[in-house]
């Protein structure tokens, strides 16, 4: 089987946060982002269907964690000022 294989051993003994999902991966010509779509208010799931990568200019992204509302904000206003540029 290909795919990748992770050493169990290796892992993070104890209590694992379950906080966002964020990846960036690049290769030749590229980068491809990914990130989970679920916002959550401590064990309650808020909305399953978050975007939480924010285009903010043609080759910027920003991809966003913790408090949905302030990290959108911070997207809104760098997107502004690189509008300005």
């Amino acid at each position: 089987m290909n795919g990748i294989q992770v050493d169990i051993n290796r892992l993070k003994k104890g209590e694992v946060s379950l906080g966002t999902s964020i990846m960036a991966v690049t290769f030749k010509d590229g980068v491809i982002l990914g990130a989970d779509s679920r916002t959550t208010t401590g064990a309650y799931i808020a909305n399953r269907v978050t975007d939480k990568l924010t285009r903010v200019h043609d080759k910027i992204w920003c991809c966003r964690s913790g408090s949905a509302a302030d990290t959108q904000a911070v997207a809104d206003i760098v997107q502004y000022h690189l509008e300005l540029y």
